[in-house]
């Protein structure tokens, strides 16, 4: 399950809802959710690149 807003916002002050609140989720596959959680924290994704040394492009949701 996604947190479609992170709960580091719901910590930070700006809401008082639950954060677990069947509203705020959603299911996604794992790989997603492991990027997603790296570009909240600062990480940014790699870039792939194809075997004739040109950068692939990904199909982003």
């Amino acid at each position: 399950m996604d947190h479609i807003k992170p709960i580091a916002w719901f910590k930070s002050g700006p809401a008082t809802a639950d954060p677990d609140f069947p509203d705020s989720l959603r299911a996604v596959q794992t790989e997603f959710h492991e990027q997603m959680t790296a570009i909240h924290k600062g990480y940014k994704p790699a870039i792939r690149i194809g075997l004739d040394g040109f950068p692939v492009e990904e199909l982003r949701i």
